[in-house]
């Protein structure tokens, strides 16, 4: 992850910075190459608080426990599914009335078996502890049979990693689309390793399908996500659990947040060996956007400009770097909930001055992800 000088995923990426005419270098990961061994590969201002009451003349509520509301509502499908209702102010007990939680494909999201804990131990970031990201994805190619090990073999074989993502329900990870420029055999080979345990102790699981968003264009960074599905669903638990997806109209401009991976630590430097995170604060969109103007090939890049589908966040020496494509951007709620808001999508180099690292949106496409996951 970011540190200043980089963000996540032990990577190396292969063809994947764009450099223009103003030899402005973005990073991007344009897929893994695959010769070799080696197991890393190159390639707005407060959360909505709100829910609608549902009927013939609805009403703002606030997602709150079944047993805090005297008259339960029917709610928007953001509340949890069996723990909370939409309940009128006039109805709620004011007792710790929490805002609403993002929308969720699973009953319980975005709770760590810990809380973050902000220690610095590395240049512009600081290695996260076990159990702080149990939603954390890297994705790999699985060894082909002649570079494993006997080791390897004998444990159903190893991986190069080469992107991040996020678990999102007990079958479906979130990630950016540009990291799946994969060829068919590539395909084949796609497994990913969910939470932060050591990369030895978690398991190896299947791709069944990648589903890119329809809008994304290679070499353009509009619409840059995908759902991969899982073959087989995971068991959720305190080490594996999915993050919570935002509401459509949520607005994160000047909250703190936190990006997580083992990507590289400057644009020129090395991957992390351990999983890392970095806090990082979500700056004006409109701002960052005049800024990347400034270099070439912006329209290249960003076709119509950000249109409202990224996020921008920086920290001093700290953002999202080579190898942590894909990889989470994550804000806490008020409720201790934590919420994607963002997916680790590009940047100029790695941690420059003026240049905030870009995210793709998570809630200017939560329909298209809901409809998909």
């Amino acid at each position: 992850m970011l540190l200043v000088a980089s963000l996540m995923l032990l990577c190396r990426v292969t063809a994947g910075y764009l450099t223009n005419k103003d030899d402005a270098e973005f990073f991007s990961e344009f897929g893994p190459s695959d010769s070799g061994s080696s197991d890393y590969l190159e390639p707005e201002a407060a959360f909505e608080s709100f829910c609608v009451v549902s009927g013939p003349r609805p009403a703002l509520g606030v997602c709150t426990p079944l047993r805090r509301c005297r008259r339960p509502q029917a709610t928007q499908h953001y509340c949890l599914p069996g723990t909370e209702t939409c309940c009128l102010a006039a109805d709620a007990s004011p007792v710790d009335l929490p805002s609403a939680p993002a929308k969720v494909l699973s009953t319980e999201c975005g709770r760590p078996e810990i809380p973050l804990l902000p220690i610095p131990r590395i240049a512009g970031g600081h290695l996260a502890a076990g159990g702080e990201w149990p939603w954390i994805v890297q994705l790999g190619l699985r060894h082909q049979p002649r570079w494993q090990s006997l080791r390897q073999r004998s444990s159903g074989g190893g991986a190069q990693w080469f992107c991040g993502g996020a678990l999102i329900s007990p079958r479906a990870v979130l990630t950016a689309a540009h990291c799946m420029k994969l060829t068919t055999e590539q395909r084949r080979r796609l497994v990913v390793r969910i939470g932060d345990e050591e990369r030895d102790l978690a398991p190896l699981r299947e791709v069944a399908e990648v589903i890119v968003h329809p809008g994304y264009r290679t070499f353009t960074k509009h619409a840059d996500l995908a759902v991969l599905r899982l073959s087989r669903p995971v068991q959720l638990g305190h080490r594996e659990s999915p993050i919570c997806l935002p509401a459509a109209n949520a607005s994160f401009v000047g909250l703190r947040a936190t990006v997580a991976g083992w990507g590289r630590q400057g644009f020129d430097g090395v991957p992390s060996e351990d999983l890392l995170e970095a806090e990082v604060t979500i700056e004006d969109p409109a701002a960052c956007e005049a800024a990347y103007r400034s270099v070439g090939d912006f329209e290249e890049l960003f076709p119509g400009g950000f249109g409202g589908t990224k996020l921008c966040a920086a920290g001093p020496g700290r953002d999202a770097c080579r190898g942590d494509s894909g990889g989470p951007l994550v804000v806490t709620q008020p409720d201790d909930r934590r919420v994607l808001v963002g997916i680790v999508s590009t940047g100029y180099k790695c941690a420059t001055r003026g240049f905030p690292g870009i995210y793709t949106r998570v809630a200017s496409y939560v329909d298209w992800i809901l409809s998909n996951a």
